[in-house]
C-alpha cells in the first residue's frame, strides 16, 4: 500500500467503501466492514506494526505503520486524539520477511 491508501482507506474507520468497490484491482473480493476488525488488534498486544510495499517493483520504498494501543487507556482522551505512526522506509520485503521469520 502507498501512503494515500493507508491514510485515506486502510486507516479510515466507519466507511462503507467496500459496498461500492468490493473487489481489488487483482480481482480479490475485499472482506471486513467499517474497519472494526482493526480494533481487535488492541486485544492481541500492546502495540502493532504493519510493513507494506507498493506493487511498483521499481521502488525499494515501503511504509511502516505503528500503533501504541495503550493510548486508548488514557483517561479523558477521545478517539480523535489517538495517533498512529506512519513513515516511509527503505525495505526489501523478501529480506524483511526472512529476517523476521519466527516459525519453528
Amino acid at each position: 500500500m502507498n501512503k494515500n491508501i493507508i491514510q485515506n482507506h486502510w486507516m479510515e474507520i466507519g466507511t462503507g467503501n467496500k459496498e461500492i468497490n468490493y473487489t481489488s484491482s487483482g480481482g480479490r473480493i475485499k472482506t471486513g466492514a467499517k474497519g472494526i476488525g482493526r480494533f481487535a488488534l488492541d486485544r492481541l498486544g500492546l502495540s502493532t506494526e504493519m510493513w507494506t510495499v507498493t506493487k511498483d517493483k521499481k521502488s525499494s520504498k515501503g511504509h511502516h505503520w505503528g500503533m501504541d494501543w495503550k493510548q486508548f487507556e488514557a483517561p479523558n482522551k477521545s478517539v480523535s486524539e489517538i495517533e498512529a505512526e506512519l513513515e516511509e522506509k527503505e525495505v526489501d520485503i523478501k529480506i524483511f520477511l526472512h529476517n523476521n521469520d519466527k516459525s519453528i
